[in-house]
């Protein structure tokens, strides 16, 4: 890649091969993993609304690896609405999942409470849902209410991931009253269709 850096920097100074020999370039940095280098590139490539097929996409894919979320957001504008979707749930996950290492690092179960409320939305679709699974078991030990509550909340809006749901109903089991983990497991043995489900539902003893 170094001899490719050299010739395409020779061929961007001249004006008819300019645009092309930078992407080229952009890719070198890419494949070097000197992405400080490359973003410049993009953006000037872009801004001159060359490849743009190929270029936004680098660009967004760097920015979101180096974390500049908000600058990720500011280009979403120029891609298609389908494409758009994808890059807004990619940068809210790799969002979601850099706060939610800082709220563990912080040891502060109120970083931690303070992080589910920010990205209540996200459990409200069932987004990154083993992320809430692990906040909760990190609250379960200094409080049990709200970590109970994002249990059944993950019970509520999940209701297709099986393994998610078990492992929920075994860490409910050691903070909510007896009759209120017969009651959860009733209605889950009466919703599951699968009987291999219901065989492991079964094995939670009470």
């Amino acid at each position: 890649y170094k001899q490719a850096i050299e010739i395409f920097t020779t061929l961007s100074s001249f004006s008819e091969t300019e645009l092309e020999a930078k992407y080229g370039l952009t890719m070198c940095y890419v494949k070097l993993k000197e992405p400080k280098k490359a973003l410049p590139l993009l953006e000037s490539l872009i801004k001159a609304r060359f490849d743009l097929k190929n270029t936004l996409p680098a660009l967004l894919a760097l920015l979101v690896e180096e974390k500049e979320y908000k600058k990720a957001e500011s280009y979403l504008a120029m891609i298609s609405e389908k494409e758009r979707k994808e890059w807004e749930g990619r940068i809210k996950i790799r969002m979601a999942d850099a706060e939610f290492e800082e709220a563990k690092k912080a040891g502060n179960g109120n970083r931690l409470i303070e992080f589910s409320e920010k990205n209540s939305a996200l459990t409200d679709n069932c987004f990154m849902p083993d992320i809430f699974y692990e906040a909760a078991n990190l609250l379960s030990e200094n409080n049990r209410e709200y970590a109970a509550n994002i249990y059944k909340k993950l019970l509520k809006v999940c209701p297709d991931k099986q393994g998610l749901r078990l492992r929920i109903l075994y860490s409910l089991k050691t903070i909510v009253t007896t009759d209120e983990m017969l009651l959860l497991l009733e209605n889950e043995v009466k919703a599951a269709s699968d009987s291999d489900y219901k065989n492991k539902l079964t094995d939670i003893k009470i």
